[in-house]
């Protein structure tokens, strides 16, 4: 079933599984990723904190008024 149809006519649990397999999908394409570029992956990366958010907000606002 393609995912629009699940989307579509699929029950819960079906959305449910289709969500834990493509996490599950996700998270072996980044061990590969991280294996084969020594690169951080976009999971591995961290959340912004509220501190950093403003200070771009800031940033970005200061841009557009000068």
């Amino acid at each position: 079933m393609l995912p629009s149809e699940v989307m579509k006519k699929g029950s819960t649990w079906d959305i449910f599984v289709m969500d834990a397999a493509l996490s599950y999908e996700n998270h072996k394409h980044d061990e590969m990723m991280k294996k084969y570029n020594n690169q951080p992956t976009e999971t591995e990366n961290k959340p912004l904190t509220d501190e950093k958010m403003m200070a771009a907000y800031k940033k970005f606002k200061e841009g557009n008024n000068g």
